[in-house]
């Protein structure tokens, strides 16, 4: 799996979900020098009507087209210099933060050894369509997905209380505020 900034019929996604399907080189070129010259990439939803491309064979119009682009920009002693890369990402997981809003259709979860913050592995387990596709590297306790003890609760409580009642501290870093309207 990859991740790539593509531009659809809908317009530039950022961190689109998609497979190398297919890796094109130009003639004569040596693929331990030469980048390719062209990267298939299948990505749900992308379709290349409306966008111009030549009409490659045996080329699926759902795979995304991606050439390698260069960076020119120059070193601070006035020599070019220059950058050829794909746009590309490999990508064999994603945090759970990163999975909030997408729906999937297989996960292997790594749940860790505790609850960074409370309700995460409910996330990473909401996230899969079917129960089917819901698979997790290591076995964990079934607490992990009880209701919190009233201990817990109680502690939690207590934390949001005395959030609530830390004094507000203003600091302003030396910069001079008389310019700015403070609503």
């Amino acid at each position: 799996m990859i991740t790539r900034n593509l531009w659809t019929s809908k317009g530039l996604v950022n961190g689109a979900r998609g497979i190398v399907k297919k890796i094109w080189y130009k003639p004569g070129a040596d693929p331990k020098v030469n980048l390719p010259a062209v990267v298939f990439v299948q990505v749900d939803g992308y379709s290349e009507s409306g966008i111009h491309t030549p009409g490659w064979p045996a080329v699926d119009p759902s795979w995304a087209p991606v050439v390698p682009v260069t960076a020119r920009w120059e070193s601070k002693t006035g020599k070019s210099l220059a950058r050829s890369q794909l746009p590309l990402t490999l990508a064999w997981a994603i945090t759970i933060h990163k999975s909030q809003g997408l729906t999937l259709e297989r996960v292997v979860i790594e749940l860790g050894l505790k609850e960074f913050s409370l309700g995460l592995s409910f996330v990473a387990m909401s996230r899969v369509k079917r129960l089917s596709g819901l698979a997790f590297k290591t076995a964990f306790a079934i607490t992990r997905l009880q209701k919190p003890s009233s201990q817990m609760q109680e502690a939690m409580q207590r934390d949001v209380q005395r959030r609530e009642n830390l004094p507000f501290q203003f600091n302003d870093y030396g910069v001079n505020l008389d310019l700015y309207q403070f609503l």
